[in-house]
């Protein structure tokens, strides 16, 4: 989820923000989503998806996972709209239905589990936390040295996994393979059915002892020429995570930018797909701009939630928000700046945290916060005297993550899912945010 696959170091080593000038500062690495090209693998997975042995069943209750690869594979661009169904109520980890009236998945990073975090959740405003994240190798071990593992096995962890499973939230790991350049990892592992066998084996063992309510797996970036065999594993994962657990869920996390043809190749072979509706901005843009747009040019999120649910159906579809934005320097104050380069010579960008980008305003007055009505997203210039230039952050807020979850409401989806908790610093708006939107009346 948050990987900058040009960065150096591992995928479990968060970025370092640089230090310096008066600047709002970020708790989180930089998050980066990579296109990837849009070359259909429809036919590989016309003839590999039938052939799997109880693919993930979909707790919806839409046609088999196998019916619908196979008329995924057989259909033209111009196909007829599925019949989908409506999602159901929001149960929680023992089949009980929770006080919310859709999903709420949180992801957790390891960087942000700590004590302080575990007591300000809101556990009945959540249904599943996603604790992040544990690397897989390219022979399936999961890699127990970084701190990903760690934190996972950790006292904290147990912790918060003893209060979410009181309030039947669900909790979960994210195991996640992060590749760069031509992608040697992940299409080693792809290929080779024994590491896979290996890696749902030492999943299943985790799983087991942290008494797991499912998984994620988040590939990061997954290419088209790999999405049958992606579909093809995660089916299997899913068979056996089901066979464990009837109830237990397993979520892939797909780039905003994944193809219609992803999308309808892997969707069948799981129970959720979080959609991670956001960077569309980033930290290497050529321009400032809205991390996640609700409307506008170059792509944004209610483009993206339609194809997203026309592939997958509302029932498995998460829309992922952001909990926060960027910071570039600019050459110009306006809106949509274009970013100074070359930009070390301005002092680089980094991530912002909500917490941060309102803790930075509230301690100077002279910076204000302005609305973009066309992307429904916050921002605001501020100067930098030290590198001589001005920079531009733009960001979430309240307001700007309401429009989005009224979209996810109008669209009918599952729910919603939030990289990160935490990032919001400890303040109480994004979760009363949460209550006002998803909870139950009554």
């Amino acid at each position: 989820m948050t990987f900058d696959g040009r960065e150096a170091g591992t995928a479990d080593a968060p970025t370092p923000e640089p230090t310096g000038h008066d600047r709002p500062t970020s708790r989180i690495p930089v998050p980066l989503r990579i296109a990837v090209p849009g070359i259909a693998a429809l036919v590989l997975a016309a003839l590999l998806l039938p052939a799997m042995t109880g693919p993930a069943a979909d707790p919806a209750g839409s046609q088999s996972p196998s019916a619908t690869a196979a008329a995924a594979a057989s259909s033209s661009p111009t196909r007829p709209a599925v019949a989908w169904p409506a999602p159901g109520p929001v149960l929680g980890r023992s089949g009980e239905r929770l006080p919310l009236t859709h999903e709420v998945f949180g992801f957790l990073p390891y960087w942000l589990l700590d004590a302080t975090v575990v007591d300000e959740i809101r556990y009945d405003q959540v249904s599943t936390i996603a604790l992040f994240g544990i690397g897989i190798a390219k022979n399936g071990s999961l890699r127990t040295k970084l701190p990903g593992y760690r934190a996972y096995t950790g006292e904290t962890a147990a912790a918060l996994t003893e209060r979410a499973h009181a309030a039947g939230v669900r909790v979960v790991p994210t195991f996640q393979l992060f590749d760069r350049g031509e992608l040697p990892t992940m299409t080693a592992f792809l290929g080779d059915p024994a590491a896979q066998r290996a890696f749902i084996a030492s999943a299943l063992a985790l799983m087991e002892g942290r008494d797991a309510d499912g998984a994620v797996l988040d590939f990061e970036p997954l290419p088209d020429r790999l999405s049958a065999s992606f579909a093809l594993f995660a089916g299997a994962f899913a068979e056996a995570i089901h066979a464990r657990d009837p109830g237990a869920h397993l979520t892939v996390a797909l780039h905003q930018n994944a193809s219609d043809a992803q999308v309808t190749t892997i969707a069948p072979m799981v129970d959720r797909v979080f959609v991670m509706a956001y960077d569309y901005h980033w930290r290497g843009s050529a321009t400032a701009g809205a991390v996640a747009p609700l409307a506008g040019p170059g792509g944004d999120v209610t483009s993206t939630l339609a194809r997203f649910v026309e592939a997958a159906g509302p029932a498995k579809t998460i829309l992922g928000v952001p909990y926060f934005g960027y910071d570039w320097p600019v050459a110009f104050q306006g809106p949509g700046a274009d970013v100074s380069t070359p930009i070390g010579d301005y002092g680089g960008s980094w991530s912002v945290g909500y917490g941060a980008a309102i803790e930075f305003l509230g301690a100077h007055g002279s910076v204000e916060p302005r609305w973009d009505p066309t992307t429904s997203s916050p921002w605001f210039t501020y100067r930098d005297a030290k590198n001589d230039t001005y920079r531009q952050v733009w960001y979430e807020d309240a307001r700007s993550l309401a429009a989005k979850y009224d979209l996810a409401k109008e669209v009918g989806v599952a729910g919603v899912g939030i990289w990160a908790l935490g990032m919001d610093a400890g303040r109480s708006e994004l979760w009363d945010l949460l209550r006002d939107a998803f909870a139950t009346k009554g």
